[in-house]
């Protein structure tokens, strides 16, 4: 299960590079070099969607019952998917 404090401290990574990118643009930085970073956020954030997807997850297998953890199952897989 992850901590909310473990949360907010990856959230608060990935701000500081969106932030690092607003610079690189304010510097005229190459383009490629703000795509990578663009890349890395995109990354960081794919992972917080995993970690939180499992601890979701996780989350419904504990003390629920088939109905619920299917419910909660799919309810998890259409945010996942409405994000695409």
């Amino acid at each position: 299960m992850i901590s909310p404090s473990a949360v907010s401290a990856r959230l608060k990574r990935i701000e500081g590079q969106v932030r690092g990118i607003g610079r690189m643009i304010d510097e005229e930085r190459p383009c490629a070099d703000v795509l990578v970073q663009i890349m890395s956020i995109k990354a960081a954030l794919d992972g917080l969607v995993v970690t939180l997807a499992e601890n979701e997850l996780d989350s419904c297998m504990a003390g629920c019952d088939q109905e619920a953890m299917r419910a909660k199952m799919f309810r998890t897989i259409q945010l996942l998917c409405r994000g695409s």
